[in-house]
């Protein structure tokens, strides 16, 4: 009789080890939050690393609520030009959880520990899988009192060193965004009248939330303006001027779709003078040169593709300050003034 029961508690016993073994599930099913500033990897990236580290993970959308689906919780923020990654990872059927923090000057190295950090939280054995096969035939093992067993490296021992001389690196890891706009502008104090004109502008940003970034343009002013006094003194003014601007300081916030920006900005060019009785019968081009210091306002995510709108309004100091009369009778018309009022307002597109 106490055979028998032995008997039935041992084969009891496998059937309860084969069904818990069966039920365990092949796969993870995780549905994943991420977010990034744009100079980072994307959502797509981040999981194709992961994916690439154990194929015990199964992504599933973010609205899926399978009660025994795992919940991978990544975030990564650029503050003070280092970024900083929060992983957090919870499965449901056990109630497990994980949380790290990393922390580099390189985006792309905080993704990469994040990645295999989710991989291990997933699969324990995540990146194993790979170095276990070969086929290369090993050679004939040496003697027992010869080996060296050296010993099996941690999940930790796998995770890539960061240092902090990763900082000098991300300068020249970073991305870069190009756009190109066009718009209207209108300038005063350089004429009698406000000059309404056309501007061109191509850009180059650095693609980064940090409130110090640099931002490069060049841009194409053509302008015009019209006078005419009770006396039938009549002149006509144009301006042709170049200029480039640079706005170092931009402030984002979390929506990112809405940007303001201190900008500085240098023009030269040229405003030429002609009429009746203006300046002598003739057309009479003068130099030009000022700086201006102008607020952005610009409603547009900085991506890869999409549409933008920017105004501008800046302050304009006159390098140059020509002055126009009238020689018979003699009878100053017009005097240049320090001080000028610069606006404009463009649409764009960010280039692929």
């Amino acid at each position: 009789m106490v055979c028998r029961l032995s008997s039935f508690a041992f084969a009891a016993t496998v059937v309860l080890i084969a069904s818990h073994a069966a039920a365990a599930p092949t796969t993870e099913n995780v549905r994943l939050h991420y977010t990034s500033p744009v100079a980072c990897p994307n959502e797509a990236e981040l999981r194709a690393r992961v994916s690439s580290l154990t194929a015990k993970v199964s992504f599933v959308s973010k609205d899926n609520r399978a009660p025994d689906a795992a919940s991978l919780d990544i975030a990564i923020a650029e503050s003070e030009g280092r970024y900083v990654g929060n992983l957090s990872f919870h499965r449901a059927r056990t109630d497990e959880a994980t949380e790290r923090h990393v922390a580099s000057g390189s985006c792309e190295h905080v993704a990469q520990a994040l990645a295999l950090i989710a991989a291990l939280a997933i699969d324990p054995e995540a990146g194993t899988e790979a170095a276990a096969v070969t086929s290369v035939v090993p050679a004939a093992p040496p003697p027992v009192a010869d080996r060296v067993v050296a010993p099996a490296p941690s999940p930790a021992a796998r995770i890539p060193a960061i240092s902090s001389v990763d900082r000098d690196r991300a300068t020249s890891q970073a991305r870069y965004q190009s756009d190109v706009a066009v718009g209207a502008s209108l300038a005063t104090a350089q004429a009698p009248s406000a000059l309404l004109g056309v501007r061109l502008g191509y850009a180059r940003t650095r693609t980064t939330d940090a409130v110090l970034r640099p931002d490069v343009a060049v841009m194409l002013d053509l302008a015009s303006s019209g006078m005419t006094e009770a006396d039938t003194t009549q002149g006509r003014f144009l301006l042709i001027a170049l200029s480039a601007r640079s706005c170092p300081i931009a402030l984002r916030p979390d929506t990112r779709a809405l940007e303001v920006g201190l900008c500085a900005r240098a023009r030269l060019g040229t405003v030429r003078a002609s009429g009746r009785e203006l300046d002598r019968p003739e057309s009479r081009g003068v130099f030009w040169a000022e700086g201006i210091l102008e607020g952005r306002l610009r409603a547009g995510a900085p991506s890869h593709k999409g549409l933008f709108a920017e105004v501008s309004v800046g302050l304009a100091v006159h390098a140059t300050r020509p002055s126009y009369y009238r020689e018979v009778p003699f009878r100053s018309v017009y005097e240049v003034p320090w001080l000028g009022l610069d606006t404009g307002a463009s649409f764009g597109a960010y280039l692929p």
